[in-house]
């Protein structure tokens, strides 16, 4: 019977002390600054935002555009858009 305790008690020792350091591994996790990664993250996020920029613009002007296109149909005489409802029905 002693016998058999002293194995479990070795087993037992042994495999607590092999998990041990596995825990101790995964508790003290150094973080790591990549400054490099750092860098192209940030010239990535600046193009994306001038991409965003860009297609403010382009909204922008295509509804300057619009507009205008709507100011030049309502300044058109009568009998243009008569001639023109027209020829479309044709």
């Amino acid at each position: 019977m002693k016998n058999l305790k002293t194995h479990i008690f070795a087993f037992m020792f042994t495999f607590l002390s092999l998990i041990q350091p596995v825990q101790k591994a995964h508790a003290f996790v150094i973080p790591v600054f990549d400054a490099n990664s750092f860098s192209q993250d940030l010239i990535s996020a600046a193009r994306t935002i001038e991409q965003i920029n860009n297609q403010i613009s382009q909204l922008q002007n295509q509804a300057q555009m619009l507009i205008n296109q709507v100011k030049n149909l309502t300044n058109l005489p009568t009998s243009i858009a008569s001639d023109l409802q027209i020829s479309f029905k044709h």
